[in-house]
């Protein structure tokens, strides 16, 4: 069985070479197709590269719109929502009492007021006078009453801790 596949294939590449020499060879011995021959000059034809640019069509457009109504990518084909854009709303603007600090309270026969620390600055306001838009309405006893519209606001002055004075060393004679 062996002797008579390497036959076989013997053949057959011998049957190979065959077909080869004929497509190689003429019936002279001479090799075919050796010689290049140049083709024959053709004329560059620029207008047919040219995309024409024709009159717009009633279907194309329709086609752009049914794309636009039935997006290729979203997984629902519907189009996305409309978007609505509000603009949030501004802050409300700062507290001035938030920044000020009740230092002391005066009174005099007609009037009275406050010692208050108002952005880092000590500022003596009376009675009526304004910080911000908050108005100082009347000061009793240790207590502020600031009105702004219809709110009211009371601020009490609460009295300070005085610590004794820290005992002093003795000194060594």
């Amino acid at each position: 069985m062996r002797k008579s596949t390497v036959r076989i294939l013997i053949f057959l590449n011998v049957v190979l070479a065959c077909g080869l020499a004929w497509m190689w060879f003429d019936p002279d011995g001479q090799l075919k197709n050796i010689h290049w021959e140049a083709p024959a000059p053709r004329r560059a034809d620029f207008a047919s590269l040219v995309p024409s640019i024709g009159q717009a069509r009633e279907g194309d457009v329709g086609q752009f719109v049914s794309t636009l109504d039935r997006p290729l990518f979203s997984p629902s084909r519907r189009p996305p929502p409309p978007v609505i854009v509000t603009a949030p709303p501004p802050p409300p603007p700062p507290d001035p009492l938030n920044n000020t600090q009740l230092l002391g309270l005066f009174a005099g026969a007609q009037s009275g007021g406050i010692l208050a620390r108002v952005d880092g600055k000590i500022r003596r306001i009376r009675v009526n006078e304004r910080i911000g838009d908050w108005t100082i309405q009347t000061v009793k006893d240790r207590d502020v009453v600031f009105v702004r519209g219809n709110e009211t606001r009371v601020v009490h002055l609460d009295r300070s801790r005085v610590s004794a004075p820290p005992a002093a060393p003795p000194v060594a004679r």
